[in-house]
């Protein structure tokens, strides 16, 4: 039986490989730096159609073989040129139009041109179309690059980072962050970028230049990211699409499509579906909550969260019902009011006491906190406008038209739906003009349960908050007393001197035994302006603790991490075993003469 498993799961990846992959930079990544691990691919799927071992695992069941975002625009084309162009009268004049979508899923076999050698849709770059970042280097590309930065192989090069990424001012390589270099959102980052140009299916030409580019003119980069302790049930992607072309896409559509199997394949014949249109969340559980892989565990619940959606800055509507208009983040103005000189003139880097452009100036500028790109709440967020559940195999993500209008703004399926299905959720409409970026920030979600999942749908928006949708310059936490050394029983104080915490800055807790590689969460909603007792009784002994925390409000974020190790001694006995931690990298290979370093220590300090 355990050669025919063996089998099985390697044929799935086979599958994925010969089926999907003709582009050799196509790539992926197995993402494990929480609960789900999941294959992510940079050509903008999640696990694939016949992946029975990386579908987005969650304590021992896989959830969906293949999930993925799409763009839809409505754009003119000429009469005649494909059966789905449609007439629109006006006046006595007719135009033409096509719903063209741009996607790279695979199910139901990707959409091909007709000599079966194209794949119509994204496809993986190498560099973005304005030179400024590199995603990958074709001959360090075993997988797609991770903040890890690991450098096994000992050649002073992250491995699979490009050579690009080394900055000749600082002397070393760098993570490209969101933000800020060298800084990544959490304990595992991946990046990558894809463009349409293959999508040659309708005959619009985003450039005038260059009639061989097609598609919508739509360039991506993403940021799958995982975060442990609070988070580990999470799994978040920030998504920056960018309208390259020479043209506005004044109508377009954000969709998702998702192939739930909750317990695993193959259960999926009583899975059941439903949305929740205030809280901008799809979600698929198991109808009678057992696993056909595994008996012992009770399948839980996945959820697909829409924290920042694409804003429609033109139809005079208060979609996010935020009380203003048409905000925008690309029309020069703090549309909310809230940018203060006194903390966000950090002038276009965003980082204080360099003196670059704008710093100090008394005005916002372009990379300054609270103002525009770095404000989500200066989006006019359209949300979740469409949730739909098909039977599987009666809408194609292929046809485009069909695809479309299923996820016209205001489709909401209501029935309580059993079975193999497809879950679809949409977000529109919005306009995205010539050389304008739009940021879409959604989090994969799972729960035991409902409660469960709403939960943890919280704390994604919590963490969405402070550090995914608005830019907050990283501060530093200053303990009051040094935890370091110390040895503690039952509970631990810890204590803030940062003097400008108010009531409403709140922190959140986190320890590790292994030398920061796992983070379990030990307390939340925590006030940071005074003295926090940290209940420890659940924790074993170990004489290498270590302690994580963060704290934040509507303006500000902090981090800290002891620099050194702490005991916890909460067994009750004069003599407690000793422990021993070793220094090594994830998955390093010993051989030959080394040197090995370790660190022993004993909780109740015998020698």
């Amino acid at each position: 039986m355990k050669n025919t498993l063996a089998f099985i799961f390697v044929f799935a990846a086979l599958l994925c490989v010969q089926s999907f992959m003709p582009n050799p930079d196509r790539n992926q990544l197995v993402m494990d730096g929480n609960h789900i691990t999941v294959s992510v691919f940079n050509y903008g799927s999640y696990s694939c159609a016949g992946n029975h071992k990386t579908d987005f695992v969650w304590q021992g069941l896989g959830y969906a073989y293949e999930c993925g975002f799409f763009f839809g625009a409505e754009v003119p084309v000429p009469e005649g040129s494909h059966p789905d162009v449609i007439a629109v009268q006006n006046g006595d004049s007719v135009r033409y139009i096509a719903h063209v979508i741009s996607d790279g899923l695979t199910s139901h076999g990707p959409e091909m041109n007709p000599d079966n050698d194209l794949h119509w849709g994204f496809e993986p770059i190498r560099y973005a179309a304005d030179s400024t970042i590199a995603y990958f280097d074709p001959d360090r590309f075993a997988h797609l690059p991770t903040s890890r930065g690991v450098d096994f192989n000992l050649d002073a090069i992250p491995d699979y980072w490009p050579e690009e990424w080394f900055d000749q001012t600082l002397n070393r390589y760098y993570w490209p962050g969101i933000w800020q270099e060298g800084q990544a959102l959490g304990d595992l980052e991946t990046i990558y970028g894809m463009d349409d140009r293959n999508n040659k299916e309708f005959a619009y030409y985003p450039f005038v230049q260059d009639s061989d580019w097609q598609g919508l003119g739509l360039e991506v980069e993403v940021h799958p990211v995982q975060v442990q302790d609070f988070y580990q049930d999470i799994l978040f992607a920030v998504i920056n699409v960018t309208n390259i072309s020479d043209y506005d896409l004044t109508k377009m559509l954000l969709g998702f499509f998702g192939d739930p199997h909750i317990g695993g394949w193959p259960d999926y014949g009583d899975d059941h579906y439903g949305y929740d249109e205030k809280k901008h969340l799809i979600y698929a559980y198991d109808g009678d909550g057992k696993s056909y892989l595994n008996p012992e565990i009770t399948p839980g619940y996945f959820g697909v969260l829409f924290l920042q959606t694409p804003g429609n800055s033109s139809d005079n509507i208060d979609n996010d019902g935020d009380g203003m208009i048409d905000e925008s983040q690309w029309d020069g103005i703090d549309n909310d009011g809230d940018w203060n000189a006194q903390t966000d003139d950090l002038g276009a880097d965003g980082i204080a006491n360099t003196g670059d452009y704008g710093e100090g100036d008394g005005q916002p500028t372009l990379g300054e906190p609270d103002f525009e790109f770095t404000d989500p709440d200066e989006a006019d967020m359209v949300g979740l406008t469409s949730a739909m559940f098909p039977a599987f195999g009666n809408l194609y993500i292929y046809d485009d038209e069909a695809m479309w209008q299923t996820l016209t703004p205001g489709n909401f399926d209501s029935q309580n739906y059993e079975g193999d299905r497809e879950m679809l959720g949409g977000s529109g409409y919005f306009n995205l003009p010539a050389g304008q970026t739009a940021r879409i920030v959604v989090a994969f979600v799972f729960g035991q349960n409902l409660d469960d999942l709403l939960a943890n749908c919280d704390r994604a928006k919590r963490f969405y908050s402070y550090r995914l949708g608005n830019y907050f310059p990283i501060k530093t936490l200053i303990p009051a007393d040094t935890l370091v050394g110390k040895t503690f029983r039952q509970t631990m104080q810890v204590n803030w001197q940062n003097s400008t915490f108010g009531p409403n800055v709140k922190a959140e807790y986190a320890v590790s035994a292994d030398n920061g590689s796992h983070w379990q969460p030990l307390q939340e909603n925590v006030r940071a302006d005074a003295p926090a007792t940290l209940d420890i009784r659940s924790l074993p002994s170990w004489p290498f603790y270590k302690l994580r925390a963060r704290a934040f409000d509507d303006h500000a974020y902090y981090e800290y991490q002891t620099p050194g190790f702490f005991a916890i001694d909460n067994s009750g006995e004069e003599n407690v075993a000793p422990g021993l931690i070793v220094y090594l990298q994830n998955n390093t290979i010993l051989s030959d003469n080394l040197l090995l370093k370790w660190q022993a220590a004993d909780v109740d300090g015998d020698p």
